[in-house]
């Protein structure tokens, strides 16, 4: 079945909506991210998070869905899980198709900080996994907790989200270490099901090491939910 909706565009084009990259023969994309591309929350003071990527991630899953959808009687699409390492992140997951990925520097909680991002696409599904380090001094709590608000706010979470503890294996027994459930709508109006992760651990220096990881669907299954989820350890 050929893929009508490629992931590796959908992530190319999140990444650099207002922006320019480059990008290697490897697939390692390198850029900016403007500034004014920034819409931001301030769930921490001094925090800023890349809500226009949630945005067009769960627009572009939506054109994914409706392309799965409608092929769905020529081929059946299925997960091939692989582990996938975010170095210089520890942490490691599966991802049920093959990743493209990007680095970002980015300004988390006002501090230039490094963005590992791998994700892929596959039978209506949208999977991405984000890694970080936070410098020594600063309160990871709260900064999951206000990466936790930008990801609902930008998928307009209706209800109240279902929240329960998220501690892989190496991983800090946080308040806001959660993995969450909630349904919402994609930029054009359109039903979506999301469920994310947060998770961090010590790391070198007194640094914090943080993890995101989330699958949007307009029908999410919960056996490939908690699939994902049950891989993440550090």
């Amino acid at each position: 079945m050929r893929r009508m909706f490629p992931y590796r565009a959908t992530l190319v084009q999140c990444f650099a909506l207002s922006g320019t990259y480059n990008e290697s023969p490897r697939g390692q994309l390198r850029g900016v991210w403007p500034q004014a591309w920034w819409p931001h929350v301030k769930a921490t003071q001094q925090s800023r998070w890349p809500l226009g990527f949630y945005k067009c991630l769960i627009a572009r899953n939506t054109a994914l869905a409706l392309a799965v959808a409608l092929g769905a009687a020529a081929c059946t699409p299925t997960l091939d899980w692989r582990e996938v390492r975010l170095a210089p992140s520890p942490a490691i997951a599966l991802l049920p198709c093959k990743p493209d990925r990007a680095t970002r520097s980015v300004p988390l909680g006002g501090e230039p900080t490094e963005l590992v991002v791998a994700g892929c696409a596959t039978g209506g599904a949208t999977f991405a996994l984000m890694a970080a380090r936070l410098p020594a001094g600063r309160d990871a709590d709260a900064v999951l907790a206000g990466w936790q608000q930008a990801t609902l706010a930008h998928m307009r979470a209706s209800g109240t989200p279902e929240r329960r503890p998220f501690t892989p294996p190496g991983g800090s027994a946080l308040a806001h270490a959660q993995r969450v459930a909630a349904r919402g709508q994609a930029p054009d109006g359109r039903p979506v099901m999301a469920q994310a992760a947060w998770t961090a651990r010590p790391g070198a220096g007194g640094a914090t090491e943080l993890l995101h990881a989330v699958v949007y669907a307009e029908r999410l299954k919960p056996e490939t939910a908690d699939a994902f989820f049950e891989a993440i350890r550090w």
